[in-house]
C-alpha cells in the first residue's frame, strides 16, 4: 500500500510539473514523497525538542551514585569536603589557650589575695581564735563578691558567663566565671547582670565578655542577641567547658567531673581546642 501511494505521488508531481512547468522546478520532488518513498524509517528517527513543561520531572528509577548526580548536588558549592558557611555571626570565637593568656594575669592576682586572706586567718587564729578567723574568713569572700565591679574598674579584661546549668556550674567552671541563665534573654527589662556593663566595649577591643556551655556549639543565637544588644565584645569559647578540661584544665576552680565522658574529651583534643580568632 505505501509503494502504491508513493506511486501515486509521483504520478502526481510528475503531470502538474507537465501542465505547470514553473509551479514545480524540476530536480526538486515532494516532500511528502520523499517522505514516503522511506517507508516511514525518517519520521521515527526524528528527534522531538523537549518540552519544558515536563523539564522537572525525574526518573523515578534509582540507578546509584553518578557524576551527573554529584554535580546537581554540589552546584554552586566547593564540592563535597567543603564546610558550611556561616551566615549571620556577629560575634567572634577565642580558644581555650588565649583565654588562658588573657585570664593569668587575674589569676595570678587572685591567688595572691587569697594566700593573703589565709595568712590574715592563720594569724587571727593564733590571737583570737576559730571565730576570729571564720569572721574573717567571711568578710573576705563577701568582699570578693561585692568587689567584682571594682575589679573591672581596677583593670581586669575578661568576664566569662558560664551558660550552663547551675549545677555543672557549682561542680567546676572556669576561674571568675558566674552563672548565667540564657532564659533571661526573654526578659523584658535586665537582661544582663550588672557586671557586665563594666565590661562592656567595641569589637576587638581590650576588654572581652567570653560566653561558654559545655562544647562551644549551642551558643550562636545567645551570642549574637549579645551583639545585637550592645555587647559589641562578645566571644564564644571554641571547644566550651570541655575544651578548657583538655587544653588548660589548671584555670578550672575545681577538676573536671568524674562523669565527663572520655568521648567528649577525646573530641576536642585533636584540633588546639576549635577555630576561629583569638581574643584581643
Amino acid at each position: 500500500a505505501t509503494a502504491v501511494i508513493a506511486l501515486l505521488v509521483r504520478t502526481l508531481c510528475a503531470h502538474i510539473r507537465a501542465r505547470h512547468p514553473h509551479a514545480m522546478p524540476a530536480g526538486v520532488g515532494s516532500p511528502v514523497g520523499r517522505a514516503m518513498s522511506t517507508t516511514g524509517s525518517t519520521v521515527s528517527r526524528r528527534s522531538r525538542a523537549p518540552d519544558p513543561r515536563f523539564a522537572h520531572l525525574k526518573p523515578r528509577v534509582d540507578t546509584g551514585s553518578n557524576m551527573r548526580k554529584l554535580m546537581e548536588k554540589y552546584e554552586g558549592t566547593s564540592g563535597p569536603n567543603a564546610r558550611a558557611k556561616q551566615t549571620h555571626t556577629y560575634f567572634r570565637r577565642i580558644k581555650p589557650l588565649d583565654l588562658e593568656r588573657r585570664l593569668a594575669p587575674d589569676i595570678e592576682c587572685e591567688e595572691s589575695i587569697y594566700a593573703y586572706d589565709l595568712d590574715e586567718a592563720s594569724a587571727a587564729m593564733s590571737l583570737g581564735g576559730a571565730s576570729v578567723a571564720a569572721s574573717i574568713v567571711s568578710h573576705a569572700a563577701d568582699a570578693s563578691t561585692s568587689a567584682s565591679i571594682a575589679a573591672a574598674a581596677a583593670g581586669a579584661s575578661v568576664l566569662c558567663l558560664d551558660c550552663r546549668s547551675f549545677e555543672q556550674y557549682s561542680d567546676s567552671h572556669v576561674r571568675g566565671a558566674r552563672h548565667y541563665d540564657l532564659a533571661q534573654l526573654s526578659h523584658s527589662t535586665n537582661h544582663f547582670p550588672k557586671e557586665l556593663y563594666f565590661f562592656r566595649g567595641p569589637a576587638g577591643g581590650d576588654k572581652l565578655i567570653v560566653l561558654y556551655d559545655a562544647d562551644g556549639k549551642g551558643l550562636d543565637e545567645a551570642a549574637n542577641a549579645f551583639v545585637q544588644r550592645g555587647i559589641e565584645n562578645t566571644y564564644v569559647l571554641s571547644g566550651g567547658f570541655h575544651g578548657v578540661c583538655v587544653r588548660c584544665p589548671h584555670i578550672l576552680s575545681a577538676p573536671p567531673p568524674v562523669g565527663l565522658s572520655d568521648e567528649a574529651l577525646e573530641a576536642h583534643s585533636g584540633g588546639g581546642g576549635g577555630g576561629g580568632g583569638g581574643g584581643g
